[in-house]
């Protein structure tokens, strides 16, 4: 195989098997090596677990890896637990199990399934509610209200109401509901007063205070002293056939007394 060149040899059946030979120059000295040895010779930029890359000359460099695995390519890799910092962009349409207390920052808008507000007051009854509130929920059950009916309530049920009906009437109960009556001509009576016995006459000693007056004695005649409550008083009676006196009342608790009028009998 002298002054062979080797432009002029044959053409090496491909792909190679890593056991041909190629002759090299090791220590000055040409010796012979196998494709697969040279395959093996360590980069001396390379360091453990790091890749190859080329750079912009289109060289073989180093570059440093970071987890464990696979290379990712660039269309539809599939990562396992990776770490992505904070990216700068992205679109997150297909992404699951994102954790509402620790994934999401800013207020979540009604139309994405928040309320649109950092407070606690999420409904607006004038504008976020439609229909008509049912009394289990705090309403009435009904779109209007009569005006001045008095509001009865009726358990779950809608309200039900009490009309004024007739000018003059008073609200009053049967026993069972509320009702427009009209009042009773009828006056009441009262009897059996607190307090009274047989023979005692009640009188006011003051707003509102009934007092009760014991049963005086025999022939004695209820005087009043203009203030205060009433008094039983015992009245001075003239003899029979007697001439010239009158009864005096001189007013208090005093006795009345037999004076001389200077007239005929009494």
């Amino acid at each position: 195989m002298a002054n062979i060149k080797i432009s002029a040899l044959p053409a090496a059946t491909t792909p190679l098997t890593g056991a041909e030979l190629v002759p090299i120059v090791q220590s000055s000295l040409t010796k012979q090596t196998t494709t697969s040895a040279i395959l093996e010779v360590p980069i001396a930029s390379l360091t453990a677990s790091s890749a190859v890359a080329t750079n912009a000359s289109k060289k073989l460099v180093s570059v440093t890896n970071t987890g464990t695995g696979n290379n990712v390519l660039a269309i539809s890799p599939t990562l396992v637990t990776p770490a992505l910092g904070t990216p700068t962009s992205g679109v997150a349409t297909n992404l699951t199990g994102l954790p509402l207390t620790t994934g999401v920052t800013g207020t979540l808008p009604i139309a994405n399934g928040g309320t649109g507000t950092t407070s606690t007051t999420f409904v607006n009854l004038t504008t976020n509610v439609t229909g008509t509130l049912p009394v289990a929920n705090g309403g009435t059950g009904l779109a209007t209200l009569t005006a001045n009916n008095v509001i009865l309530g009726n358990g779950t049920s809608a309200p039900t109401f009490v009309a004024p009906s007739t000018n003059g009437n008073v609200l009053t109960s049967n026993g069972t509901t509320w009702q427009s009556t009209t009042p009773s001509s009828t006056v009441a009576i009262a009897n059996n007063l607190a307090g009274g016995s047989n023979g005692t006459i009640p009188y006011q000693s003051a707003s509102g205070t009934t007092q009760m007056l014991a049963v005086g004695t025999a022939g004695q005649v209820l005087q009043t002293n203009g203030v205060g409550a009433p008094t039983w008083v015992t009245v001075a009676v003239a003899a029979s056939g007697a001439q010239g006196f009158v009864t005096q009342f001189t007013g208090g608790n005093t006795p009345p007394t037999m004076q001389s009028s200077g007239f005929g009998l009494i």
